[in-house]
């Protein structure tokens, strides 16, 4: 698999709201001020930073060591400041590359907190979206490359670099900086790594339609927390925690939803199904988040604390080609106790 995370902040709560309810159950690491949403780039909603003292950064969870990493997201800058955007982890949580925003308009590349590698001419200027991607091959020099594009463009490369910080050649999380005094917003992210046939390079500039379900699916065996249909219990834009849910222990119990309908026609380059659970006692449950009558491995939810489960389909597993828009407005979501 390339594609590794999809982001588009869309799911966690109404605009200007502070706290993010159900992002910590994302992100296992944040620091910082509290980071709100706004209305989005394109649609939906954006990440921004209260007006704290300090960045807001949020990290990735471990996704395993890779020694290639492809991170795309948008930016906006409301004032032109020197701090990081996005670092990238080495095993250790060992500080690594990372691209940061100067004074002077430009972006620059560094190794943990060395002195810059390289920087860029003055690419970004105030009160306006960007879409920034970087490409880092982690390594010692003659091993280690990257390269970093602006809308497309490319703005800063090099082939044959020392972009290794720790004593393993490779990243396993990545962490994004939100500026202080709501000086920065972010939307619209990807993350890939170099591996496989899709998604396995840069993407472009792209978009993130977050889709909720709204009606009921061919089966509703899990117990509601009120009477009401299932899917209006799960279909939270801002997570609720326990005053919305359903249930189950039953193994084979399985919830199907139909979703909102994406709302344009074009090139899909991976789907995201993502999932909030908790168990309620000490035993563990393995459920399986099912794609219609498909789904992936399952997943283990260990913790009476709520967690964040995904599920990637680069390609439509019925056909084994991208997506359609029409492919994903006709099909069902959901989960199985395994």
């Amino acid at each position: 698999m390339a594609n590794l995370w999809i982001e588009g902040f869309d799911q966690y709560g109404s605009t200007n709201d502070a706290g993010l309810a159900g992002m910590v159950d994302r992100y296992p690491i944040t620091a910082g001020s509290t980071p709100v949403v706004k209305a989005g780039r394109l649609f939906g909603k954006a990440l921004g930073n209260s007006n704290g003292a300090t960045n807001f950064t949020f990290r990735t969870d471990d996704f395993g060591n890779k020694s290639t990493l492809i991170v795309g997201a948008a930016f906006y800058f409301d004032n032109v400041f020197s701090d990081r955007l996005i670092t990238i982890f080495e095993p250790g949580s060992i500080d690594g590359f990372n691209l940061r925003l100067t004074s002077g308009n430009a972006l620059a590349v560094h190794r943990a907190n060395s002195s810059a590698l390289n920087t860029s001419a003055g690419v970004i200027s105030p009160d306006t979206w960007y879409y920034i991607e970087l490409r880092v091959t982690i390594g010692n020099a003659g091993v280690g490359s990257y390269e970093i594009r602006v809308n497309g463009t490319n703005v800063l490369s090099d082939s044959d670099e020392d972009t290794q910080a720790g004593s393993t050649a490779a990243g396993n999380q990545v962490q994004f900086h939100v500026r202080i005094n709501n000086n920065c917003f972010i939307d619209d992210m990807y993350i890939n790594d170099s591996t496989g046939s899709q998604n396995n390079g840069f993407l472009g500039d792209c978009r993130v339609e977050t889709l909720f379900p709204n009606g009921v699916g061919s089966s509703s065996d899990f117990t509601p927390s009120a009477m009401a249909d299932n899917y209006t219990l799960v279909d939270d834009d801002g997570f609720d925690g326990d005053s919305t849910y359903v249930e189950s222990t039953n193994p084979t119990d399985l919830d199907l939803y139909e979703f909102t309908n994406i709302t344009a026609s074009e090139l899909i380059h991976s789907l995201q199904f993502t999932v909030i659970a908790r168990k309620t006692d000490v035993t563990d449950y393995d459920i399986i988040l099912r794609l219609d009558g498909l789904g992936g491995s399952a997943v283990t939810v260990n913790s009476t604390s709520y967690s964040s489960f995904t599920q990637i389909y680069e390609v439509n597993p019925d056909t084994t080609l991208a997506w359609l828009d029409t492919e994903i407005n006709g099909s069902e979501f959901g989960y199985e106790v395994d």
